[in-house]
């Protein structure tokens, strides 16, 4: 049984060097057992204290209150206009095949990153997107294609403007760090 330390004591040792020291029981007749916080909803029944489905449930409920503090956006007054961003992920003016397209607001647009897979025909969606300036890199390109690691890097020059409600079509050649609008260049 875990006592706490102050029910042990040290006796005084004339010697320096506390040679024969050892710790003791103090002589206080009371001991309580020291048990962590969640004993109480996940011990078994006892004769005192009865484990009961709503004692359950309000630790579970509080739980999950503390978790959820931390995962809201915090906004000014009101949340931005946001839109979406299509196109084509191309290398060179070839298609890719696979992988991640992520845009990350510049320095002076408000929001967060967003990403959108490609399809097997090199075309991605980015939802939700706030209005304003964009830097877009390429995450997990399909083996073999030939790109310059700067496109890789978050704040990438590749750099998007999305407008909103307008047609946000753009073409991005992760090769020439290039965006043009859909339809400019043909694969």
């Amino acid at each position: 049984m875990f006592l706490p330390p102050d029910r042990f004591c040290i006796p005084s040792n004339p010697s320096p060097t506390l040679e024969g020291a050892a710790i003791v029981p103090h002589p206080s007749p009371l001991r309580l057992p020291v048990l962590p916080i969640w004993a109480s909803v996940a011990a078994p029944p006892s004769a005192n204290r009865r484990w009961t489905w709503s004692g359950l449930a309000r630790w579970v409920s509080v739980g999950v209150a503390m978790l959820s503090l931390g995962c809201s956006e915090e906004w000014a007054e009101e949340r931005p206009p946001t839109t979406w961003l299509e196109g084509r992920a191309l290398v060179a003016g070839v298609p890719l095949t696979r992988g991640w397209v992520e845009l990350s607001p510049v320095p002076g647009t408000v929001g967060t990153f967003r990403s959108g897979r490609i399809g097997s025909d090199g075309r991605f969606r980015v939802d939700g997107l706030t209005v304003g300036r964009h830097s877009a890199r390429i995450v997990h390109p399909p083996a073999g294609v030939m790109i310059p690691p700067v496109a890789y890097q978050l704040g990438s020059p590749l750099v998007v403007e999305v407008r909103a409600p307008g047609p946000n079509r753009m073409d991005l050649d992760f090769f020439g760090l290039t965006a043009r609008p859909w339809g400019d260049s043909e694969p």
